[in-house]
């Protein structure tokens, strides 16, 4: 009877620590939202290369923003053999001379995308040789990033529709006739690369597109969109991958307004088997005093409110948290990246995930304490 007695005890015992250690296991998952998180940094950030290949270094850690992203992306300029000034000293050259895209692939598991302009001014498409020129100059890029030991599984097309005086219709028309001759080259390139480098993992290539509102109302947004997966269907190819919205917060209507006209985008892009994102990033700094992260930070903050109280997050699929800004300097190069245990952007990476699902308040968190 004793023997049977210490035996339940030591049963309970075990189902104490065991219920005990499920909690705490439980405690310290991270949750995920079901949306896609993309991150991307400003193109001339100075600590880009240290964040992507010095991660175990408690200077430059993120673990805690890395297990929520799935998409690093970059500027076309990053990625360019000869990157303009705003890149700073993340030029392709010296991110390839340290291994950076291999880094992203293969040792932080991350996708690599790349948003680039199309319709942009210096980049206005006709169907007489652009098309071409152009498509080369994107897979030229993919060949870079690949020859690098990385890969580039996805393209985002820049705010096709307000350059170029072309109608949205148009618009469409030709930014559809460029996809399809990229992917088509991307194709080639894919059989090429499998040939010199087999080792090289090969992802397929998506491509999506970001434009803005309120700058195009919702039929502006869907003339351009039926336009674009007319072209590709005509072509044999599917709609594209993603369309996000780079809505302009300070610039919207009434929140019925808002909440109507993108529902009626949102609708209309998932009935054409698009997923749909939004951007959650800041504004540019015009003065010296307002050249911080946390000026930069608290103003995307105040676009990550205004999301939620509009009940968007319910609406879409992906979330890109990014930084296209210049301080009064003209500099692209805030905020700082890491580490996550200061006030970052991977720090504010958790603070949007916490708002998306509701774990925490949205308003702009407390700072992360200083340590000596």
């Amino acid at each position: 009877m004793r023997t049977l007695r210490l035996a339940m005890t030591f049963l309970f015992v075990i189902l104490a620590i065991s219920q005990i250690d499920a909690q705490e296991q439980q405690q310290g998952q991270i949750l995920k939202p079901r949306q896609e998180i993309i991150y991307a940094s400003d193109p001339g950030t100075p600590d880009m290369v240290e964040m992507l290949t010095r991660y175990n270094d408690p200077q430059y850690s993120w673990p805690k923003a890395l297990s929520l992203i799935s998409t690093f992306k970059f500027y076309a300029g990053n990625l360019d053999v000869d990157s303009p000034s705003n890149t700073g000293s993340n030029r392709f050259l010296i991110l390839q001379s340290h291994d950076v895209f291999r880094s992203v692939t293969r040792d932080l598991h991350l996708n690599s995308s790349m948003e680039i302009g199309v319709l942009k001014p210096g980049v206005c498409l006709s169907l007489d040789g652009d098309i071409d020129k152009f498509a080369d100059r994107a897979v030229d890029t993919m060949r870079n990033v690949y020859q690098s030991g990385g890969n580039l599984g996805s393209m985002a097309i820049d705010t096709a529709t307000v350059n170029c005086g072309y109608s949205k219709y148009a618009a469409g028309k030709l930014v559809g006739f460029w996809t399809v001759r990229v992917e088509q080259k991307a194709f080639n390139l894919f059989g090429e690369l499998k040939q010199v480098f087999p080792d090289t993992p090969i992802v397929p290539l998506t491509i999506g597109d970001i434009e803005p509102y309120p700058a195009l109302n919702p039929f502006e947004h869907m003339s351009y969109i039926d336009s674009l997966v007319k072209e590709r269907a005509q072509l044999g190819f599917p709609p594209i991958a993603f369309y996000d919205l780079d809505i302009d917060t300070k610039r919207i209507g009434s929140d019925v307004q808002v909440f109507n006209d993108l529902t009626m985008i949102i609708n209309y892009l998932h009935s054409q088997g698009i997923k749909v994102g939004i951007i959650v990033n800041g504004e540019d700094s015009r003065s010296p005093v307002t050249d911080t992260d946390e000026y930069y930070l608290r103003t995307a903050n105040d676009k990550l409110v205004k999301y939620h109280d509009l009940s968007l997050f319910a609406l879409v699929d992906r979330v890109t948290i990014q930084s296209w800004a210049t301080k009064s300097t003209g500099k692209f190069d805030f905020p700082f990246n890491v580490p996550e245990n200061r006030m970052t952007h991977t720090w504010f990476v958790s603070h949007v995930v916490g708002c998306i699902l509701e774990t925490e308040n949205c308003g702009f968190p407390q700072s992360p304490p200083k340590e000596d």
